[in-house]
């Protein structure tokens, strides 16, 4: 399951050390993490989809008359206007969304989600869904919740959770 310069790192480590099963571990995680997340990229691209428009589509699919504003869809996506903006001309050029100008102002586009971009987020959704179930259909609920517990053990020690932490603190008050 290990790439080559985990393993080179890992054999670093007396065999019998404690930090060399810590760190394995965590290199076993990243390369499940990473093979997940190339599939997934495979499989969507297999549709001309990366994630970042899939979700997108998604998005667009739950909103309002299936309507949004690009600068909402940047900040759900937690990227940049000119990212999304990149990332629409894709989806234009495909046809599954169209560009609305505003009645009262020209530079104010809504993006609206097009029917032939509903059926291909649709027909996408189900496919996509159904791969990630699978993915850990052989654990029972009682596997599934264990490592769910023990995953976010791991989560709670990395900076990203701290920085989380602290925004939903600054929120709160």
């Amino acid at each position: 399951m290990l790439v080559s310069k985990q393993i080179w790192l890992l054999n670093q480590f007396e065999p019998s050390s404690p930090l060399r099963s810590n760190v394995q571990l965590c290199f076993e995680i990243l390369t499940l993490a990473q093979a997940i997340d190339q599939d997934c990229a495979n499989r969507l691209s297999a549709y001309g989809l990366s994630e970042s428009k899939f979700v997108l589509l998604g998005i667009l699919n739950a909103a309002p008359e299936q309507q949004c504003f690009p600068n909402l869809l940047a900040d759900t996506l937690g990227i940049t206007r000119a990212t999304v903006t990149g990332l629409l001309d894709g989806l234009e050029k495909s046809s599954y969304i169209q560009r609305l100008s505003g009645s009262h102002d020209k530079r104010k586009v809504a993006i609206q989600l097009t029917a032939k971009g509903q059926d291909i987020f649709n027909q996408v959704s189900a496919i996509h869904t159904e791969w990630i179930s699978e993915l850990f259909a052989d654990l029972d609920p009682a596997e599934q919740k264990v490592l769910k517990k023990l995953l976010l053990k791991a989560w709670k020690k990395t900076d990203q959770y701290q920085t989380q932490l602290e925004q939903e603190h600054a929120i709160s008050h």
